[in-house]
């Protein structure tokens, strides 16, 4: 697949064109994720767009619900917490960080 070949980008969800199909793809730390195709047609692409849109929507709304949730707690834990997510969303990223703060 190349560049051209991506027609949609969202935050957490893309779409691309296969030989055969439109199939949305989630984003991973690594590599991405095949979640769905749709038929290779003006209407495939249109409900891939929108599937990846609504997808992006609940991901980020479990998100800040997810971090509201945490924000209620001790900021000890609401620390913790974070760097939990951190390392396993983004491994390197507390390196980052440490660098930074040291």
């Amino acid at each position: 697949m190349t560049e051209r070949d991506i027609k949609f980008e969202g935050t957490r969800f893309w779409v691309g064109a296969d030989k055969k199909a439109y199939t949305v793809y989630k984003i991973g730390s690594v590599a991405s994720e095949s979640v769905q195709s749709f038929a290779k047609t003006a209407d495939g692409l249109s409900l891939a767009i929108a599937y990846a849109k609504y997808k992006d929507s609940a991901a980020q709304t479990k998100y800040e619900d997810e971090m509201n949730k945490w924000r209620m707690e001790s900021p000890d834990k609401f620390l913790i917490r974070i760097c939990q997510y951190l390392h396993r969303y983004y491994p390197d990223a507390l390196y980052i960080i440490e660098g930074m703060v040291s």
